[in-house]
């Protein structure tokens, strides 16, 4: 939907419990416990689409590593952050990285774009992301994930949460 220029919103959480004692469940299959709807965030009361079914499972993965490079949140309420992302594996990579969490407007934030990475040791395997993206005043600590997804395998290659506090509230 990203690249339609669509942006769904959901009324409930997506709920994939599981059934394992052990986290995180590693090759434990979650399936979806009931219906997720996705609204139109322009027109809230537009649904752009129901997911029925889905199954998730877990993985250790290592091919990708996120080093978070800096983060502060400036007077006028806006979240800088930079983070280095590596292929760590022999082949190219090509996905998509994401900052995840409670942006106050989107309109000038930098939070989603493709990412196209070398094999490793290559010049190319890492890259430099810089993210802006504005803030809820109204909370005094929030928390955003950074995290990068493959556009060819169903798999969440890393995820980095940061949490910081509004400096000037």
């Amino acid at each position: 939907m990203l690249d339609l220029g669509l942006a769904g919103l959901t009324r409930d959480p997506m709920r994939l419990p599981s059934d394992t004692l052990t986290w995180p469940p590693y090759s434990t299959p979650m399936h979806l416990s009931a219906p997720v709807t996705f609204y139109d965030e322009a027109h809230p009361e537009t649904s752009l689409l129901t997911i029925e079914q889905n199954t998730m499972s877990l993985y250790d993965y290592h091919g990708m590593t996120i080093r978070p490079l800096s983060s502060k949140v400036d007077a006028a309420g806006v979240l800088h952050a930079a983070y280095q992302v590596t292929n760590q594996t022999g082949a190219r990579f090509s996905g998509r990285w994401m900052l995840i969490g409670d942006h106050a407007d989107r309109t000038f934030a930098n939070t989603d774009k493709p990412l196209e990475l070398g094999p490793a040791g290559s010049r190319t395997a890492t890259a430099t992301i810089e993210v802006t993206a504005p803030v809820t005043k109204s909370e005094l600590t929030q928390r955003v994930a950074f995290a990068v997804m493959s556009l060819s395998d169903p798999v969440v290659l890393g995820i980095t949460a940061r949490s910081f506090k509004y400096p000037y509230a």
